[in-house]
């Protein structure tokens, strides 16, 4: 519309999830999925999964996580993806001592990315540029908390302080704040996660849901060039 669209012609259709909207899962449940991708057991366990790219600030994650280490020192976090970015993360993890409590599982299939969701306690996402991320999507219907920057579209899904937690874009400070609150705490890590599969629920972002709006658009556009 800012580059002289027609409101009236204009219609947004937001992304969706395959994955069904769920309670947070059981502490069983949790220990099968880790014991299946080789993940340990009874750790605090912090997920990031994207395309370990620039737009990404993957320095940023791992300062947050080097702060969350401070205060939880047993902490791990287990990065999902490939990228030109992937070897000087890697060497930045070591040269700020936390390589150890980090777990590199290069590429997956897209069919593992729910196992790993159902096997963290919550998503980090420190991007400086987003659109409507889908792995925040994808971690709210599995009932996990998300801590985000507040960049693009990232807060149309999470609400802040209500499902997860937004920080500013280079707030490492606010994100690690936002992550050692849940993790830290069961209680809020499982209200948290309720609420966000709720608000999947609620505004109705699945897969099916967006083909039947968008099959609606295409049939009111072939109505009315038989019209005209």
């Amino acid at each position: 519309i800012g580059h002289g669209a027609h409101p009236e012609r204009t219609l947004l259709l937001p992304n969706g999830t395959s994955l069904p909207a769920r309670e947070p899962v059981s502490r069983e449940e949790k220990a099968s999925a880790r014991a299946g991708l080789g993940l340990p057991a009874e750790v605090p366990l912090l997920l990031f999964i994207g395309r370990l790219a620039k737009v990404k600030n993957l320095p940023l994650l791992l300062e947050v996580f080097r702060r969350v280490l401070i205060q939880i020192p047993e902490a791990v976090l287990v990065v999902v993806g490939e990228g030109p970015e992937g070897a000087d993360c890697s060497k930045l993890a070591q040269s700020l001592g936390i390589g150890s409590q980090m777990r590199f599982m290069g590429e997956r299939p897209h069919s593992e990315i729910a196992n790993f969701l159902v096997a963290a306690d919550c998503l980090l996402l420190t991007s400086s540029s987003e659109g409507r991320p889908n792995v925040v999507l994808e971690a709210m219907a599995c009932g996990l908390p998300v801590v985000s920057t507040n960049a693009g579209g990232v807060a149309e899904l999470v609400e802040d302080g209500k499902t997860g937690f937004l920080a500013g874009l280079d707030d490492a400070a606010g994100i690690a704040s936002g992550t050692t609150q849940l993790l830290g705490n069961e209680q809020l890590r499982q209200s948290f996660g309720r609420a966000a599969a709720a608000r999947v629920r609620s505004l109705g972002l699945t897969w099916e849901l967006h083909a039947e709006k968008l099959e609606a658009v295409y049939h009111s556009i072939i109505k009315k060039d038989n019209q005209d």
